[in-house]
């Protein structure tokens, strides 16, 4: 089991890793922060509902 988590291609992995890219590029502006944030919440949002 353990194993399987250090899969890279686990959807999971693929999905944190997106978001941390998401929030690095997002940390260059305050704005772009702000608005990266309500898009993540919001895809965050969706998924949930």
């Amino acid at each position: 089991d353990s194993d399987d988590d250090k899969g890279e291609d686990s959807p999971d992995k693929a999905k944190q890793r997106k978001k941390r890219s998401a929030e690095t590029f997002a940390s260059k502006t305050p704005a772009d922060k702000k608005a990266k944030l309500r898009c993540l919440s919001n895809l965050v949002l969706m998924e949930v509902s």
